[in-house]
């Protein structure tokens, strides 16, 4: 589910996102970066409940 509203915000032009923790100022590039690695631990079918937590530059994915 998270992995298609990522993949639904791409061809958007995002002029901020509003995070709902920790810092306020959060790189548009993120979704782009998030994207990335959703697609990513798709291929090596690592996308499923109770596989880990996965940490990037900067943020991490915990399934």
């Amino acid at each position: 589910a998270y992995m298609n509203s990522i993949k639904s915000l791409l061809p958007l032009s995002v002029s901020r996102i509003l995070p709902a923790h920790h810092d306020l100022d959060i790189p548009l590039s993120i979704i782009g970066d998030m994207d990335k690695a959703f697609t990513q631990l798709y291929k090596n079918g690592m996308l499923k409940h109770g596989s880990g937590t996965f940490s990037y530059s900067n943020f991490e994915i915990q399934l």
